[in-house]
């Protein structure tokens, strides 16, 4: 080739290995030229750099499979003793095999972010396209960093079903440290994962038997989180955040609440149809809450779909009648599974790390040895009354627990403790919010909880008081040591439970101190004076309540406050032995007494007034009611008296009377008095308005005449075929005019049913039967079944035998 200028040269295609270039080496005389191949060239060049995938020939189509070339560059740089790899702003899609992240290998990319509008993360950069069949696999000392790990196949939701498909796809292992759960090699000890987004997983991390891995900065969604297991050297999670973000803040999608319409029993299951289509599939989960008539219908079920408006609740059992309300929630943010899992574990650390909508938030297993949440934080959804969730569960083995700071919010189950071991567990400096079944459930093993904010949630329609702390008969003991506890309440499943509960310095709803111990709870008020505190209540380990004295002249009074906070009755003993029941003088001086609460009774309230008496007599005097007030002297009187008397207590032959009893002057007097036969006798005369001049007796003949011989007959007048009804009807005169027929129907009409027929229709008047003995004409000892032409009949419905036989008779002017 003839000499030629580098201009005149033509352009240089893409380079490969084995393509050739002259390379000047030396210098002055000693200077040669001499050709190298590119692979010679990028050797000699790339000594000591960074690796790039695209160097490898990744392609970062998020189509192409890249698992390929990246592992070839990650082997790169193992192969050199360790270094650095890094991707571009590009999707890489790992597909036909597991990433393995080397030794000493770091796989970086760039920053990601977390939440991205309308869900979608199809323009994630720095992202790994992970099929849920793979896994990024980390190993000993390796590091992955500034990455996005997505399930393949993830896609943003735009409806409440697509929402619940989404989710229900989770799927596979994201990260892998080691070899995986069960290895015992520690292949993946001082592994560090770091600023990471792991999205679409059926879970996000797990670590088995590997020490001192770190994990640092990571956002994610997942069924699952982190699982680290067998962790024998210091474990250290900070900054982990799990959040919906596949799902979350999606208007008409992350949460939908249906109206109920109806609610009846299907086979003995709870059928719920909703006032709008609900958008469910079969399997999926919903929960429901405020349902009026049917309790067992609040809680959180699979359906089974009926219809579009219509589902059963799988496993339910259906008892009561529905009334109204009621709302059914379609919440696509749940996730089943739990945010973070311990166990087996020296001292694992968790610091600033936090879960939203996890069945399970933190979860301190068999064998984990004082491991620590400092800052760390969960939360739920409280409108859905979900009473699944628990925000800390320490369970097995696990002791020593120590979780310091940050808060834990609308949960089932706020904190659960069920631990077979001795040892102390720790909160200090939380809040901890009432779950909407119990705050605290202390099942087994033992929990100090301190410096706290015990608080009741937001209010929740069909939920009590929020914040109950429970304790158990396995329990070893809990004990409150100043915290704020004016919403908390205590249950116990018995007595003995209820004596393992101390209480230490803490600010309850009044100005008492709170002391249990000893197998007494003792309620304290402080003096204002140095004088030592006041017992006011005490609790005695037989269960018996005392509430004490207020003063010397003054006995218990226990107050009641309604909706204003305002303590506006009270039950309460003064200077008498009476007990008193009462509205405040001043706040509600007219206070009434409801008897029966407010809500869905389907029986009566009963009240029951005892004399039990181990000598019962004839003619005791067994309960009465008194109405007492003031006389103008400002003396108590009693003004009538209603009482109720044993007649005979023979066993098998009781009988009994009740009496209304009047004052007159200065003594009450018996006015009236129901005997067991059912008579009653006055004392005095009875005096009626329909006759105010005269105070006749009403059992005379005058009176008896004087009202009833008096009174004029109505009369209905009709020319057009008429059902007879009692309510129309009975004792009435009937004018039939041209044009009418009648028809009579026992159901209608029944036992004591009669009135009189004038029939001016022109022709015998006959009638329709329906419901008697006989329906083909009424009975009569003639044979006449019509009223004749012009004339007057009487019609009677009756029975002889008391039902058995249904007869109706006409008699009068009657024809044949």
């Amino acid at each position: 080739m003839a000499d030629a200028r580098l201009t005149d040269l033509p352009a240089a295609g893409s380079l490969g290995d084995a393509d050739l270039a002259p390379v000047v080496q030396g210098a002055g005389v000693t200077a040669e030229t001499r050709r190298a191949t590119m692979l010679q060239l990028r050797s000699a060049m790339h000594a000591e750099r960074d690796l790039h995938v695209r160097d490898f020939g990744a392609v970062g189509n998020g189509t192409t499979d890249d698992v390929a070339p990246i592992q070839a560059a990650i082997d790169a740089a193992a192969a050199a003793g360790g270094g650095l790899v890094r991707l571009g702003a590009r999707r890489y899609l790992i597909a036909a095999a597991d990433l393995d992240v080397k030794a000493n290998v770091t796989l970086t990319g760039g920053a990601v972010g977390g939440q991205r509008e309308a869900a979608s993360y199809a323009s994630a950069p720095f992202a790994l396209v992970v099929d849920p069949a793979r896994t990024i696999r980390m190993r000993r000392g390796a590091r992955l960093d500034g990455l996005a790990v997505l399930r393949r196949g993830l896609t943003p939701p735009t409806t409440v079903r697509e929402a619940f498909a989404a989710v229900a796809a989770f799927a596979g292992t994201a990260v892998t440290v080691g070899s995986g759960i069960g290895a015992s090699g520690g292949d993946g000890a001082d592994t560090r994962i770091e600023r990471l987004l792991i999205i679409g997983f059926d879970r996000a991390i797990v670590s088995d038997y590997n020490a001192r891995v770190q994990i640092r900065d990571v956002l994610g969604d997942n069924r699952n989180g982190v699982f680290m297991s067998r962790a024998y050297d210091i474990a250290r999670i900070h900054g982990v955040h799990f959040w919906p973000f596949v799902t979350g803040n999606l208007p008409g999608i992350s949460l939908v609440s249906n109206s109920i319409a109806n609610i009846t029993s299907s086979g003995g299951l709870i059928r719920v149809t909703t006032s709008a289509a609900h958008q469910l599939a079969t399997g999926d989960l919903v929960n429901l809450t405020a349902v009026g008539g049917v309790p067992n219908a609040n809680g959180r079920f699979a359906v089974t779909v009926i219809s579009s408006t219509v589902v059963d609740l799988q496993g339910s059992s259906f008892a009561g009648a529905f009334t109204s309300g009621g709302l059914l929630h379609i919440w696509s943010n749940r996730r089943t599974g739990r945010a973070f899992v311990i166990s087996d574990t020296d001292v694992g650390e968790m610091v600033d790390c936090f879960a939203y909508g996890y069945d399970v938030g933190f979860e301190f297993g068999t064998a984990t040895q004082a491991p620590q949440a400092i800052n760390c934080s969960v939360d739920n959804n409280n409108a859905v009354v979900d009473p699944v969730p628990i925000g800390l569960l320490i369970k097995g083995t696990a002791f020593r627990t120590k979780w310091i700071g940050g808060f834990m919010s609308s949960q089932g189950t706020t904190v659960r403790v069920e631990t077979s071991s001795a040892e102390q567990h720790h909160i200090v400096g939380c809040v901890v919010n009432g779950g909407n079944q119990k705050t605290l459930d202390i099942a087994s093993g033992a929990l100090t909880v301190e410096a706290c904010d015990i608080t009741a949630g937001a209010s929740i329609t069909g939920v009590g008081n929020n914040c109950v702390l429970n304790i158990q008969d396995a329990a070893q003991n809990l004990t409150l040591i100043g915290n704020d506890m004016r919403s908390a309440t205590f249950s116990a499943q018995s007595d003995a439970a209820l004596q393992k509960v101390t209480l230490i310095g803490n600010r309850s709803a009044s100005t008492a101190a709170t002391r249990i111990g000893g197998g007494m709870i003792e309620f304290s008020t402080l003096p204002s004076v140095a004088a030592g505190p006041t017992r006011r209540m005490d609790i005695a380990s037989d269960g018996v309540l005392t509430l004490r004295r207020r003063s010397t002249s003054l006995g218990a009074r226990m107050n009641f406050s309604n909706i204003a906070d305002s303590a506006t009755n009270f039950i309460a003993i003064g200077a008498g032995p009476n007990l008193a029941i009462g509205g405040d003088s001043g706040l509600n001086p007219n206070g009434g007494l409801d008897l029966g609460a407010a809500g869905n009774a389907t029986l009566p309230f009963s009240l029951q007034l005892r004399r039990i008496s181990t000598t019962p007599a004839n003619g005791d005097r067994l309960g009465q009611l008194q109405f007492n007030g003031l006389n103008s002297g400002a003396a108590e009187v009693t003004f009538a008296r209603f009482s109720a008397f044993s007649d005979t207590v023979t066993a098998g032959a009781e009988a009994g009377s009740v009496s209304f009893e009047t004052r007159q002057g200065s003594t009450l007097t018996e006015r009236f008095r129901l005997s067991a036969s059912g008579t009653l006798t006055l004392g005095g005369p009875l005096v009626l308005a329909a006759d105010p001049a005269a105070a006749m007796q009403a059992t005379t003949k005058q009176y008896v005449d004087g009202q009833f011989t008096e009174r004029r007959l109505p009369s209905v007048v009709f020319a057009v075929a008429t059902a007879i009804t009692h309510a129309a009807h009975n004792a009435r005169m009937l004018v039939a005019n041209s044009g009418a027929t009648l028809s009579v129907d026992w159901t209608a009409t029944g036992d004591g049913f009669s009135c009189l027929i004038f029939n001016r229709t022109g022709a015998d008047l006959g009638f329709t039967l329906t419901g008697f003995t006989s329906n083909t004409a009424p009975s009569n000892g003639d044979g006449l079944t019509r009223v004749k032409a012009g004339g007057i009949a009487s019609l009677f419905c009756f029975s002889p035998d008391g039902g058995a036989t249904k007869l109706c008779h006409l008699t009068g002017a009657a024809a044949a």
